[in-house]
């Protein structure tokens, strides 16, 4: 037993041996000797299958084991297997042949290396084949299932030492052994392979025979051989076959059998254990082929002749068992089924066997039986008619045609009807023939016509279906459009549509010849047409221009337009609707043809037409034999109903009784009933199959359910190639009715049906509540039904889901995106699509059924962006493109304009899209494109897509249309066109109904391409902010400015909106001035000669810009912003790039503070900042720092130079991120806060807060650091604020900008002052605030700020500090000291004298509001100086762009006889260099600051105006500026209005001209000449000048502030006297003089001395120093200025300078104001020391009398009416001009030696000969004046009324009752004159009746009471003269000669005698005269 293991692995390694045994047969060995073997026939001896053998030659040998030869083999099929075997105790391997009828000989694994051959007399040959064996043995390798049950009936051993198996009884049921056990298996299959291999065939796998297993082994264990004509399959079985040949033909693909290229046929044979492809024969033979048994053909005999078509034969020649058809014509004998060779056949051998012929037509196809005739090789004709056999004869040729049509003439010419052709048999020639009547070729067939055919020696009918379809006839000849149409034909081209049968019927069409000449074709009439003449009528596709030829050379079906077909075998069907009627199109190779529907037709979305009548069939009605019947002609197609076009398509159709057909896109499988054998889905090239249950294979998973035909639902499939539905792999949409799958070729894409979401079972569904969304897959389908499976999102419950190849799953929170910077295409976290890097960009997903589209860009690839409902859809494109794509939105296929050729089909779902694609952004735009067609489509912005309908001219109604002739862009008119060039951009208004955009009345900027045009979305704004110049409309830059096109200048913004401006333009040296309806060159007269409120928006002669008044900019070189108002405008956008100015009308007008203009299709205010901001509203924003809040989202946007990001935020507020975000989160909730200094302190975005900040390095908002600047913050944003426009000063605390209102005791250390520019530039300021409520801040630059807890209490040596109720000491007057203003608006400047020891010696102070700025100023000079007011700086008219605006004009002059100034601030004219030009400026009229236009000359009414050649108008006088570099003054009256000096007073004022300005010259120097001034034509003089015109001299009396009161008066120049009035001048004549003074003379000169009178007797002398005089001249009180040769009057004022006074307003003692000639009532307010202190060197007492009308200055002391320590004291003294503060006072208690007539301060008590007096008591002062008192002053009565001798006691005037023994010593006598002098005289006074002697000297000593003894005791002579002699008498005693008798006249103030007067002598003292009446004799003298 051992043994027998042994022995059966022994066999078992021998078996492995044998696989490697080539089953090709081996040589034969040279030692044998092959010469002498027979040729073996027997078959039935064992014998054979042990002998080896082998090959020599073409043979095969039987060599016995002693290498003998025993047969040669020379016939039938063997079967060769290696086998082993012990010879000569040798085991060797021999080729043997095995006996497939054995029962137990045939090992398997010997079968699987064996070979085929077949062999005969002329060789052997090994071929394929199939092989039965009856038994054969299989080595067991695993123990068999059935082991136990059947090991005794089919398990075997190998017998040892022979070569057979045989059953083992040693086998028990539990003891299978691995190795040696064969299972037995009956009835076996082999294929013998292509390849060589042998291969074992279980045929209960295999299907049945069908048309796609021919060639296998069929169920039945038959080779299927196909299908025959009925339908029936035809199998070959294994049988004795008595060697008939079949033929096999079209083998499967998996078939063992193939055909070798140019072979139809391979012949086969059978045995019973062996079917294989006879390869024997080698001599070619005939065969006709019985296609009913795929055998040779049984003859006919007569009994079988009959009309039959005789179809089911084919005509094959084949040679060594390989097959050809024979097409053509075939005359056959049916008698013997052989073909007649007409070339070889005569007239002889046709005679007898004439009724036996019929003639087959043949193609590759069928044959078919037809009539007609041939000839034999001798030239003799015979017709065989369709009337049968028996009529079958010879032909005779007739003489003429005639009626006989079909017949054939002499000169063998045919009768075609309309011709006779020439030599009709001539090889391929085929021709036309009506079938109206009967013919030998046919019956009648009313209105056919048949296809008549010739070879060169038969002329036949053609009925094959080779004839179907569309064919050309030319003069009754079938002519091929691959050829040139001949001429003579050209209107004698017929169409024929041809059936199988090859009966036509004539058709309307069109015909492209070989020469892409056009014909059409109507009924048998044609013409040749020209598509491309202009007046060619059918230009486009249009409803109208359906069925039509259209000018791209295509054929016109309305909604579109379809080529002429190419390919040689292609045909094609079409469907249209003109006129609401369907009419059908078959096109094929340079052809169409079309016709009308048979009978009314009612077209739905899926239908089956009849191409044959042109039907539609209603399948739903139709059983298995209706549609059997005309299969062949069913065409499917597939409508679109709404836009009336079809498109043939392709699928499975099911008839009434269940039966279902089958239409493949591949013309070769002809439609055909579905045969099924077996049902297999499970693989994916069974996608797209039929099952036998009428359910589509869907899915290649068997086990997935299958959906039968059901209407309405579609399924996107996968298909492999050769599909029935596409032919092409790819994904297809299958539509389903109730009869038909159908591939859906014109799906409905409308309403985004092209994104298709498909279930688990490819069915394309929605998104509902139940809806499992992981198993959904989507795609993108186009019209053609074609889909692309995409990736996307989706959105359902509040989940987001990622949709990708194998499914859709849920998104993790943690894969969703923060940022969209990397991410594009990725979902954010907020549920957003990122479409660009920014996060404002991303999309919502959409919760309506809107749809809309978006291209995005990766920097790589360009993807398309479908949003639905919950969905987005992520497809890629075909192509990475550029800057512009034209992409087609169902199938998200981008062309390629210059390669690309548009299609109809494409049309309506293009889009364009314009890409930037260095920010990664793209967005829709629309325009015209052409492609490489050159045909040209607008993509419309209406969303309606189409060809362009040409204009030929561009006038208005034609912008924005398109010449397709010359690809020319209307733009404007005929001299504004666009080209398509690469890289041009145009501008052009946008009308209604534009392709570009749908917004209406908008200039829009135009790109173009070489292919396109189109909006361009992304003008690229960064080099010129979007001013753009055109030219004819036309982008160009200003130095390409050329010719005399026509100039357009726009501001556009990003999105390629423009605004039409106006502006100017610069070239090199020449300026253009553009406006909306113009332009032109400008000349020098265009420009403005300065700038001024009225010029705004201009240039003026610098070339500058003026922004607003006297504001100008450089020509810009850059791009800048301005809001400009010019004049009676609305506010005007200005922006401006390197040589241009660009001026656009807003009508919203700005405010202060942020305003954020977005430019879109209007200019105007940004405010949606409740969504997120969109990068393209970004782009065209001005600011710095946005936050966008919506929805669930808070997100930092960064706006800087670089453009767009978002905010990068820092933990903390460091020095180094001052300026940026800091981010805090604090439970899951961030805030983001603005970092304002290094105190940590952050701010919130917040309303209208405002913050100054340090810039750091590489902050966002400036390129620059360690500036200060303005910050602004709303809700919204926080921007560096560079067009500021708020407070110019801003007061902040930790930088926040806040009201002195919120200063606290927190903040008072933290303050600071700012002085911010509009460029929002600050710099810091020192100075003080208040917080109005009493308390005082000191603010410095480089040093905290602190709360000032004590003022100072005087101005004195604290100029430019706060005193007492908070006042700014501007000077050492306490009463000159100014207050903070309170007025918002209200702002002053002044500039000081700073402190002692400080290193500038001047300061500049601003005064704002509750605020003093101050600074240090340098370089002030006398006269004029121009100060930038904002940088405390003084700037010269010369230097380049000054700040006009704060520019301030100060007047200076020097002080105390030094170097010091003092200045103020002035208005003015100046001339500024301005763009290189000097131009004149006003300067602080109104506060502005305007460019002024010089009058072309001047006129009194242009006073104060600027007049030609640099001069002031100055009235009737012109004022030049100064030639040199002394000053000149003018004087002028300020008009109302119309100058820079408009309204400074209502008097006249002094203009300070130097040689660059005339100034207001507000403070004047009047220590000189006290304000007396004369001018000479109004320009001042001295009196030492000769005057222009003795009658244009005028007087004024100036002030210090610079106004002046016109005045009369005198002057004395050069000793000529000129009398000066108010409206002439002229010198003195006689007559103007008067002889004497008095009161009704005063003010006029008297003629002898030129004295002045000042009252009824006074005069003075023409004057020759100053004095102060008031005279009564003429009724008024006039106020005279006397100076050096000139005597000045003015009308003197009352207290409110108003009024001209009269008697009523004089007191005996007045307080005269000299410079403004006006009273100072003396009363409590008007004495206060702040009103008179700083005052008092103006001021003057005067002493007047009313009755008399006289007034005299005069002098003493007057006391302030304040209290205690705050009165002060003011002397007027005689021996000065005007009054003093006092600060030398008396000694007190006592009055000392030196301090007579001073005051004490204390008591305000006069020292009065060292005793003191109170103010209320009238003193004699020294002896010699009178001095009154009036409580407020001691002052000299100069006008004494009570003059004469007055009684003094004390020195206090008296009464003689109040002289006493105590008080006589201090008790004096004077005379008095009216001036107030007294002179102390000796008398006496009697009190009571007591007499007392008053000396006139030493009174204290000398004055004595007279007693007895001192009574005079005579009164004889002189010198008893005025003694009192007793009784109280006086002697009047005098000298004799002193007095005579009569009439004496004394001077009773002199005591003197008035002799013999002159009239000039006695006027002065007229009232000092009295008469006395003297008797001498008695020395008595009585007045008289």
């Amino acid at each position: 037993m051992l043994g027998w293991k042994y022995f059966c692995l022994y066999f078992i390694l021998l078996l492995y041996q044998l696989q490697d045994v080539l089953a090709e047969l081996e040589q034969c060995s040279n030692g044998i000797d092959l010469t002498n073997c027979t040729s073996e026939t027997d078959e039935s001896s064992d014998t054979i299958y042990t002998l080896t053998n082998c090959i020599s030659g073409d043979f095969i040998y039987r060599i016995t084991d002693e290498n003998t030869c025993h047969s040669k083999l020379t016939s039938g099929v063997h079967v060769f297997v290696p086998g082993k075997f012990d010879i000569n105790d040798e085991e060797v391997i021999k080729n043997i042949e095995i006996d497939l009828t054995s029962d137990n000989t045939i090992n398997h694994e010997e079968v699987l290396s064996g070979s085929i051959y077949i062999c005969s007399i002329l060789g052997c040959t090994k071929t394929t084949g199939y092989i039965k064996i009856k038994a054969v043995y299989i080595l067991t390798t695993e123990e068999p299932t059935d082991w136990k049950n059947e090991y005794k009936n089919k398990y075997f051993t190998a017998v040892v030492g022979e070569k057979k198996f045989k059953q083992n009884e040693t086998f028990k049921a539990n003891t299978w052994t691995k190795g040696f056990i064969y299972r037995k298996e009956e009835d076996v299959f082999y294929s013998l392979n292509k390849d060589g291999s042998i291969s074992k065939i279980d045929k209960d796998t295999n299907e049945l025979c069908h048309k796609n297993s021919i060639g296998k082994l069929d169920s039945n264990g038959s080779v299927c051989l196909g299908m025959n004509p009925s339908g029936s399959s035809v199998s070959l079985a294994f049988a004795s076959g008595n060697d008939e040949e079949y033929i096999l033909t079209n083998p499967s693909s998996d078939s063992i059998f193939s055909i070798s290229t140019g072979n139809d046929g391979i012949i086969l044979k059978q045995t019973p254990n062996v079917i294989y492809h006879d390869i024997s024969q080698s001599v070619e033979n005939t065969v006709i082929i019985d296609t009913d048994t795929k055998k040779k053909a049984t003859p006919l005999t007569d009994i079988n002749l009959n009309n039959s078509e005789l179809s089911k034969y084919y005509i094959y020649k084949c040679e060594g068992g390989y097959c050809k058809k024979v097409t053509g014509h075939n005359v056959v004998n049916v008698i013997t089924m052989e073909r007649i060779d007409l070339a070889l056949t005569t007239t002889n051998s046709i005679d007898s066997i004439i009724k036996y012929l019929a003639i087959l037509n043949c193609d590759s196809n069928s044959c078919k039986r037809t009539f007609g005739y041939f000839k034999t090789s001798d030239n003799n004709y015979y017709s065989v008619p369709y009337t049968g056999f028996e009529n079958n004869d010879e032909y005779q040729l007739i003489n003429n045609c005639g009626t006989n049509i079909g017949g054939l003439m002499t000169g063998e010419k045919f009768c075609q009807g309309l011709n006779e052709i020439d030599q009709a048999m001539t090889d391929g020639q085929s021709y036309i023939i009506s079938a109206n009547s009967q013919t030998i070729f046919s019956d009648e067939i009313e209105g056919k016509s048949l296809v008549i055919s010739a070879t060169s020696n038969t002329l036949i009918y053609n009925g094959l279906s080779a004839n179907e379809g569309i064919q050309l006839f030319g003069s009754g000849v079938l002519i091929s459009t691959a050829e040139t149409i001949n001429t003579k034909d050209e209107e004698k081209l017929v169409l024929y549509y041809c059936n199988t049968n090859g009966i036509c019927h004539s058709l309307k069409g069109y015909i492209k010849d070989s020469q892409n000449n056009y014909y059409k074709v109507e009924g048998n009439e044609s013409e040749k047409i020209d598509v491309d003449d202009n007046d060619y009528a059918y230009k486009e596709c249009t409803k109208e221009t359906a069925g039509n030829l259209i000018s791209d050379k295509k054929l016109c079906l309305g909604n579109e337009s379809v080529n002429f077909i190419n390919e040689d075998t292609k045909i094609e069907y079409y469907i249209y609707n003109k006129d609401d009627q369907y009419l059908f199109v078959r096109g094929v190779k340079n052809m169409f043809t079309k016709e009308e529907f048979n009978g009314s037709v009612h077209l739905e979305k899926f239908n089956a037409i009849n191409t044959e009548d042109v039907t539609r069939i209603a399948i739903e009605n139709k059983n298995a034999n209706d549609l059997a019947s005309i299969i062949t002609n069913l065409t499917l197609f597939n409508c679109d109903t709404e836009k009336g076009i079809c498109r043939q398509t392709y699928g499975y159709i099911k008839s009434t009784d269940s039966k279902y057909f089958s239409f493949d896109v591949d013309e070769s499988n002809a439609n055909t009933e579905v045969v099924f054998t077996s049902s297999k889905c499970s693989d994916s090239s069974d996608i797209g199959t039929l099952q036998s249950n009428g359910y589509l294979c869907l899915i290649n998973d068997s086990s997935d359910p299958k959906d039968s035909m059901t209407n309405g639902n579609k399924y996107v499939i996968s298909v492999s190639a050769n599909n029935i539905f596409s032919a092409s792999a790819g994904n297809i949409v299958i539509s389903a009715t109730n009869y038909a799958f159908y591939y859906d070729n014109l799906y409905d894409v409308s309403d985004g049906k092209n994104v298709v979401l498909t279930d688990a079972d490819t069915k394309i569904t929605e998104i509902t509540e139940i809806t499992d969304v992981t198993k959904l897959k989507a795609y993108l389908c186009n019209t053609f039904g074609i889909c692309s499976q995409v990736d996307g999102f989706m959105e359902k419950n509040n989940k987001y889901y990622e949709i990708g190849n194998t499914g859709t799953n849920e998104i993790d929170s943690e894969d969703l995106k923060e940022s969209c910077s990397s991410n594009i295409n990725s979902l954010l976290k907020s549920g957003k699509l990122c479409i660009t890097e920014s996060n404002n960009d991303a999309i919502n997903f959409i919760n309506n059924d809107t749809i809309s589209y978006y291209m995005t860009y990766d920097g790589t690839n360009y993807k398309l962006v479908i949003a639905k409902k919950n969905l987005f859809i992520v497809a890629p494109t075909s192509s990475t493109s550029g800057s512009l794509n034209l992409i087609n939105l169902n199938e998200a296929e981008i062309t390629d304009l210059t390669s690309d050729t548009i299609t109809s089909d494409d049309i309506s779902y293009l889009a364009l899209f314009n890409c930037d694609t260095n920010n990664k952004i793209c967005k829709r735009t629309y325009g015209y494109v052409k492609d490489n067609s050159n045909k040209y489509y607008e993509i419309h912005s209406s969303g309606v897509n189409g060809k362009v309908e040409s204009v030929t001219s561009c006038i208005e109604t034609d912008v924005g249309k398109l010449d397709t002739s010359s690809g020319s862009l209307c733009l404007k008119d005929s001299n504004s066109i666009g080209t398509l060039t690469d890289s041009e951009s145009y501008v052009m208004s946008n009308g209604s109904g534009s392709v570009f955009s749908q917004e209406q009345d908008i200039n829009i900027y135009i790109s173009s391409t070489a292919n396109a045009f189109y909006h361009d979305k992304f003008v690229d704004v960064s080099t010129d902010g979007g001013v753009k110049l055109f030219q004819s409309n036309k982008l160009i830059s200003p130095n390409s400015i050329s010719g005399n096109e026509v100039l357009s200048l726009y501001i556009c913004n990003t999105e390629g909106i423009c605004f039409s401006a106006d502006g100017y333009a610069k070239k090199d040296n020449d300026n253009y001035n553009i406006g909306i309806n113009g332009y032109d060159k400008m000349e020098d007269s265009h420009f403005v000669d300065e700038c001024s409120q009225s010029s705004i928006g201009k240039l003026n002669s610098n070339q500058k810009f003026c922004t607003g008044g006297t504001d100008s900019e450089n020509y810009p070189d850059e791009v800048k912003n301005y809001i400009i108002y010019e004049v009676n405008t609305k506010p005007i956008l200005v922006k401006t790039a390197s040589g241009l100015i660009a001026k656009v009308e807003i009508t919203e007008h700005p405010y202060d503070g942020l305003n954020i203009y977005l430019i879109e299709s209007t200019i105007s205010k940004f405010k949606s900042f409740d969504k997120e901001i969109k990068t393209e509203t970004l782009t065209n924003l001005f600011f710095s720092i946005v936050t966008s809040v919506g929805p669930g989202a808070n997100t930092i946007y960064e706006i800087n130079s670089d453009g767009t990001k978002s905010a990068i935020t820092s933990e903390n507020c460091t020095s180094g991120t001052i300026g940026s975000i800091a981010s805090e989160t604090v439970n899951n909730a961030t805030s983001n806060k603005f970092c304002l200094n290094t105190e940590s302190k952050n701010v919130d975005f917040t309303n209208e807060g405002i913050y100054v900040i340090d810039t750091v390095a590489n902050n966002v908002f400036t390129d620059s650091t360690n500036n200060s600047i303005v910050t602004n913050s709303t809700s919204n944003v926080i921007f560096y604020d560079n067009f500021y426009r708020g407070n110019e000063i801003l007061l902040t605390a930790s930088n926040i900008v806040i009201e002195v209102g919120d200063i606290t005791t927190e903040n008072d250390t933290k303050l600071k002052v700012y002085s911010c520019e509009i460029s929002g530039i600050c710099s810091l300021e020192g100075g003080f605030v208040t917080n109005g409520s009493g308390n005082y801040y000191s603010i410095s630059k480089d040093s905290q700020s602190n709360k000032i807890d004590q003022l100072e209490n005087s101005c004195n040596g604290n100029i430019g500090e706060l005193i007492t109720e908070g006042k700014l000491c501007i000077n050492d007057n306490d009463n000159e000291a100014v207050a903070f203003l309170t007025n918002t608006n209200e702002k002053k400047n002044y500039i000081v004298k700073g402190k002692e020891g400080e290193i500038s010696s001047l300061k500049f102070i601003t005064s704002i509001q509750n605020m003093f700025l101050i600074s240090s100023i340098e370089g002030l000079t006398k006269g004029v100086n121009l100060v930038n007011n904002r940088i405390s700086k003084k700037v010269e008219p010369t230097d380049d762009n000054l700040d006009i605006p704060n520019l301030g004009l100060y007047y200076c002059i020097e002080i105390n006889n030094s170097s010091d100034l003092s200045c103020k601030k002035t208005t003015g004219y100046i001339k500024i260099i301005d763009n290189g030009n000097q131009n004149f400026y006003s300067i602080g009229w109104n506060g502005n600051n305007d460019f002024v236009t010089p009058n072309n000359l001047c006129s009194p009414g242009l006073v104060g105006q600027l007049g030609p050649s640099d001069k002031l108008c100055l009235g009737s006088f012109e004022g030049e500026l100064s030639q040199t570099d002394q000053s000149i003054t003018y004087i002028i009256k300020p008009p109302i209005s119309g100058s820079v000096f408009s309204n400074l007073s209502d008097e006249n004022i002094l203009i300070y001209a130097d040689t660059n300005s005339f100034v207001f010259e507000n403070i004047v120097n009047i220590s000189d000449n006290h304000g007396v001034k004369l001018f000479d034509s109004n320009k001042l003089i001295d009196t030492n000048d000769t005057p222009s015109s003795e009658s244009v001299l005028s007087l004024y009396i100036c002030k210090s502030e610079g106004v002046c009161t016109l005045a009369e008066g005198y002057t004395n120049i050069n000793s000529k006297y000129y009398k000066i009035q108010a409206s002439e001048s002229s010198e003195m004549i006689e007559s103007d003089y008067i002889d004497s003074c008095s009161l009704s003379n005063a003010g006029k000169l008297e003629k002898t001395e030129r004295k002045f009178c000042i009252g009824d007797i006074d005069s003075i002398p023409f004057p020759t120093s100053y004095k102060n005089y008031i005279i009564n001249e003429d009724g008024t009180y006039k106020f005279v200025k006397t100076i050096e040769n000139i005597i000045a009057k003015i009308s003197l004022k009352d207290n409110d300078g108003n009024s001209i006074i009269d008697e009523s307003h004089l007191e005996d003692l007045n307080l005269i104001d000299c410079e403004k000639a006006k009273i100072i009532n003396i009363s409590d307010d008007n004495l206060k020391a702040s009103l008179l202190t700083p005052n008092i060197s103006n001021l003057a007492l005067f002493r007047c009398e009313n009755n008399d009308k006289i007034c005299k200055q005069t002098y003493g002391y007057l006391v302030s009416s304040d209290v205690d320590d705050e009165k002060i004291y003011y002397s007027f003294a005689v021996d000065a001009a005007n009054g003093i503060t006092l600060d030398s006072f008396a000694s007190e208690p006592t009055c000392g030696d030196t301090d007579f007539a001073k005051i004490q301060k204390n008591g305000g008590e006069l020292c009065l000969n060292k005793k003191k007096v109170y103010f209320p008591k009238q003193v004699l002062l020294n002896q010699s004046v009178i001095v009154r008192s009036n409580g407020r002053a001691f002052y000299l009565d100069n006008y004494y009324k009570e003059k004469g001798v007055n009684l003094f006691v004390s020195n206090t005037k008296s009464e003689p009752s109040l002289v006493t023994d105590e008080n006589i010593n201090n008790t004096l006598l004077c005379t008095c004159t009216r001036e107030g002098i007294c002179t102390d005289i000796e008398g006496y006074v009697k009190h009571d009746n007591t007499y007392y002697k008053i000396a006139d000297t030493d009174q204290s000593s000398q004055n004595e009471k007279v007693s007895d003894d001192n009574f005079g005791k005579t009164c004889s002579s002189s010198d008893d003269g005025v003694k009192l002699l007793s009784y109280g008498k006086l002697c009047l005693g005098m000298e004799n000669n002193a007095l005579s008798d009569g009439a004496n006249l004394v001077n009773v103030e002199t005591a003197s005698i008035v002799t013999t007067p002159a009239i000039a002598d006695i006027t002065p003292v007229l009232k000092n005269l009295l008469y006395f009446n003297c008797d001498m004799t008695n020395s008595v003298c009585k007045q008289t």
